[in-house]
């Protein structure tokens, strides 16, 4: 007798957990607000997006169109053979995954986001209408940044006309006189000496005071007074303020960060960069 009550106490139990869980699970409510509507030109078949959203892939018989979240318009569309029918999207690879239920092909896809990156009044080395342009986030007490320079030198020189190498500022939290060094580079930018000047805050990184960045100023004859003006000033830090934003913005978390037309480059190695610059060459043919 006590054997069946202790089985009756514990379905009893289960069913007073079981009853709680589903009392639990009615209190929770669903809220929706419409954000946006898109008028498709063929039948969607399926759809993914990119984890944040801002990617979305509508598989439509024949092609995959690409729309952004935030524009709401067509980016751009990926042709296909006919047959596809089911579409997924893998973050770590960055790869669009296909499949065709009735030939059981499956196809993949790398997916190459190209962010549009603001250079307008960023230093720039290089051609100014070139087909290339390399833009890097850096931070002057990055020596990792530091060492990017001696091969930024050599791609410019084989790449003559051809690229055009963009700086912007994205000084780490982690790094306590970084912002202070990019304030001083882009006041130098202001007198036209950027170049000079980023070149030895880098080389003395170590020692980057104000002392030492008013000294590095002083040894390119620039005017003190203009200079020490321009460290104050909204146009300077508000370049800054623009580049760090935008890093943030387009998913920058480190340095150096480099984009090439937009792409982001995971392969810092010379030989992988100009193998980048070749094929964004081969696209202007």
């Amino acid at each position: 007798m006590k054997k069946v009550l202790g089985i009756t106490n514990f379905l009893l139990l289960i069913m007073l957990i079981a009853s709680v869980r589903m009392s639990a699970a009615q209190l929770i409510d669903v809220d929706w607000s419409q954000l946006h509507q898109l008028k498709l030109d063929s039948p969607p078949l399926d759809v993914a997006t990119t984890p944040d959203g801002e990617l979305i892939f509508i598989l439509m018989p024949g092609k995959v169109a690409v729309f952004n979240k935030g524009s709401h318009a067509q980016l751009n569309q990926i042709p296909l053979e006919a047959g596809y029918n089911r579409v997924a999207y893998a973050d770590d690879a960055e790869m669009l995954v296909l499949t065709n239920s009735a030939t059981r092909e499956l196809k993949s896809l790398r997916i190459r986001r190209v962010f549009d990156i603001s250079v307008e009044g960023s230093p720039y080395m290089g051609f100014e209408d070139a087909p290339v342009t390399i833009a890097v986030f850096d931070d002057y007490e990055c020596g990792y940044c530091a060492r990017m320079e001696a091969t930024f030198s050599q791609l410019l020189a084989q790449y003559p006309q051809k690229i055009k190498l963009v700086i912007k500022q994205y000084p780490l939290r982690n790094h306590p006189r970084a912002r202070e060094a990019a304030i001083a580079a882009i006041a130098a930018h202001q007198q036209g000496k950027f170049w000079e000047v980023h070149s030895q805050i880098f080389a003395n990184q170590k020692e980057l005071s104000p002392q030492k960045l008013d000294e590095i100023a002083e040894s390119f004859e620039l005017d003190m007074t203009q200079f020490k003006q321009d460290l104050l000033s909204q146009k300077v830090l508000s370049l800054i303020v623009r580049d760090v934003r935008e890093g943030q913005r387009i998913g920058v978390s480190g340095t150096p960060t480099i984009f090439i037309n937009g792409k982001h480059v995971d392969n810092r190695s010379y030989e992988n960069l100009s193998r980048l610059i070749e094929q964004e060459l081969s696209k202007q043919e």
